[in-house]
């Protein structure tokens, strides 16, 4: 039996369509890049857009109580401290508009510059509820409002975090136009820029301090990341309500709704 060819398990459990055809998901965000009408521009403009929102949160200082610094030992006893995420340095913008489509290479506009790199990373919230957080006498950063899952059809499922705030919005007793920020997760500029055209979201609410096109993808923990990040946002913004969402490539995506105590709170993560 002659071997078999070697198969990317991030690839091919991570980003690939399980339904139909199995595509990777490249595909399926050029397929909504045709449906909405998102060129090629526009999604270069937002990862653009990404990687200066996410230089100047660290400019400002926010980030440093979201990020928890690495050593790394680059040779026998020469260490490095990584505390800032690297395709933020590694990236040259410069080169945006001149990359090649990366799945449909005739006619396709989405790149590997306007698509999240594949990262490694980590991220961990702690969930209490009032009566302990009481016990324990701790000021909780923030309170769970609600959250919702929504689905539809595999083949729109970057679209699918817009039916996912619509559902939790509905439960909540809200309106979107309530909310003061929104992380929502960018695994292609398409997913942002789809989503916050369904639901009509200003900009400058959304992935304030830049998303996953600047910050990287770390499967796995990108869903618990866009809660940190959402975190980070409104604890320097001070703001009151915020939603983060991500979907997921069968077609799903979740959405969460937290509260902070607005201006003047003291809670949330903030930077110095």
């Amino acid at each position: 039996m002659p071997p078999s060819p070697p198969v990317s398990g991030v690839v091919r459990d991570g980003l690939t369509d399980p339904y139909g055809a199995e595509e990777v998901m490249g595909l399926k965000a050029e397929y909504t890049a045709r449906q909405h009408g998102l060129s090629r521009q526009a999604q270069d403009e937002a990862a653009r857009d990404s990687f200066q929102k996410l230089t100047a949160a660290y400019e400002a200082g926010w980030m440093t109580a979201e990020i928890a610094s690495l050593s790394i030992e680059r040779s026998p006893g020469v260490f490095e401290a990584i505390d800032r995420d690297e395709t933020l340095a590694k990236f040259p913008l410069t080169t945006l508009s001149s990359l090649k489509p990366a799945f449909d290479t005739e006619t396709g506009t989405v790149t590997a510059g306007n698509t999240a790199s594949l990262s490694d990373g980590a991220a961990a919230v702690v969930l209490v509820s009032g009566a302990r957080a009481s016990e324990l006498n701790v000021q909780p950063v923030a309170r769970i409002v609600d959250w919702a899952d929504a689905e539809t059809d595999p083949q729109d499922f970057i679209t699918a975090p817009s039916l996912a705030i619509q559902k939790l919005v509905s439960r909540s007793g809200i309106l979107v136009s309530d909310i003061d920020v929104f992380e929502i997760n960018e695994a292609f500029a398409v997913s942002t820029l789809a989503n916050v055209a369904q639901l009509g979201i200003p900009m400058d609410k959304v992935n304030v301090a830049g998303g996953s096109l600047a910050i990287g993808h770390p499967l796995g923990a990108s869903g618990c990341r866009v809660l940190v990040s959402l975190l980070t946002v409104m604890g320097n913004r001070g703001s009151r309500l915020g939603c983060a969402t991500i979907c997921n490539g069968g077609g799903g995506a979740t959405a969460i709704l937290v509260e902070m105590g607005g201006p003047g709170d003291k809670r949330g993560l903030q930077g110095a």
